[in-house]
C-alpha cells in the first residue's frame, strides 16, 4: 500500500475541510496496494480514525476493488468482517 505521512494527512484535512477521502487504491490487486483484507481493514480503521479527529466534517470511503467478480467480493467481506 502505498502510504504517505500523517502529517501531510493532518494538513489535508485541516486545510480542505468536508472533503471526500478514498483510503487505498484496488487493495486486492497485486500491483495495486497488495494489501490482505485484515490489513486493509487496520489500515483504513486507523486513517478513518485520524481523519476524523481532524475534520469531523470529512467524508471516508474504502477502496475500489479491480472488478466485482465473486473472489472479489469476498474479499470485501472479508475486509467488513475484519
Amino acid at each position: 500500500m502505498r502510504s504517505t505521512t500523517w502529517e501531510a494527512i493532518q494538513e489535508t484535512a485541516v486545510s480542505h475541510p468536508n472533503s471526500i477521502w478514498i483510503i487505498g487504491n484496488e487493495p486486492d490487486v497485486i500491483w495495486q496496494d497488495n494489501v490482505t483484507a485484515p490489513a486493509y481493514a487496520h489500515c483504513y480503521h486507523e486513517t478513518y480514525q485520524f481523519i476524523k479527529s481532524h475534520d469531523p466534517t470529512a467524508q471516508i470511503a474504502i477502496a475500489g476493488v479491480a472488478e466485482p467478480t465473486p473472489l472479489r467480493l469476498a474479499y470485501l467481506d472479508a475486509v467488513l468482517d475484519a
